[in-house]
C-alpha cells in the first residue's frame, strides 16, 4: 500500500506550471500576445500594480512581446512564441518565463519585430494561432530573420 507522501511528488510534476511574468512600467513592457493561461495572479507590493503572473499548463503555446525604452524611444524589441515545458523536459531560458520554455519563434529588432507582429495579428484576431503547427512558426522565424530589412520596412509601412 502506497502512502500519500509517495504520490505527491508525481502529482506535483504532472501539474508543474510555467510562469510568465507580465508587467508594464514606463520604460519596460512585457505583454502576452496570445495563449490561454491556466490562471493569472495580480501582484501587489513590491511590484507595480500592473504586474501579473500568468500560469500555463505543460504543452500550451503562448506569445510574448517584450520591449524596453529610454528617454529617446524604444531600444529593444523582441517577439517570442513559446511552448510550456512538460515535467523533466529541458528548454531555453526566456526572459520573464520560469522555469523556461521551448522557443518556436524568437525575433529581435524593431523592424523584424513589427513585421512579426503584423504577420501574427491576422492569426491572433481570427483565433487560428493556436491551431498552427510548430513548423509554421519555425519557418516564419527563418523567413523574417533572412529577409532584407528594406523589404520588411515596406511590408510594415501603413498604406497611404
Amino acid at each position: 500500500m502506497k502512502s500519500d507522501a509517495e504520490d505527491t511528488p508525481q502529482e506535483a510534476d504532472a501539474l508543474r506550471l510555467t510562469e510568465v511574468h507580465l508587467m508594464y512600467r514606463s520604460n519596460r513592457r512585457y505583454r502576452l500576445l496570445f495563449g490561454t493561461p491556466f490562471d493569472v495572479v495580480a501582484m501587489d507590493q513590491p511590484h507595480p500594480p500592473s504586474a501579473r503572473i500568468a500560469f500555463f499548463k505543460p504543452g500550451e503555446r503562448f506569445g510574448l512581446a517584450l520591449w524596453e525604452a529610454n528617454d529617446f524611444g524604444t531600444i529593444r524589441w523582441r517577439v517570442l512564441v513559446c511552448r510550456a515545458l512538460h515535467a523533466g523536459q529541458t528548454g531555453t531560458r526566456v526572459p520573464q518565463v520560469r522555469p523556461g520554455a521551448h522557443v518556436l519563434l524568437d525575433i529581435a529588432g524593431a523592424t523584424r519585430a513589427k513585421a512579426t507582429l503584423q504577420w501574427l495579428s491576422s492569426y491572433v484576431s481570427s483565433g487560428a494561432v493556436i491551431a498552427l503547427s510548430d513548423t509554421v512558426f519555425i519557418e516564419a522565424e527563418f523567413r523574417i530573420a533572412n529577409t532584407p530589412l528594406s523589404r520588411l520596412k515596406a511590408y510594415t509601412r501603413e498604406p497611404l
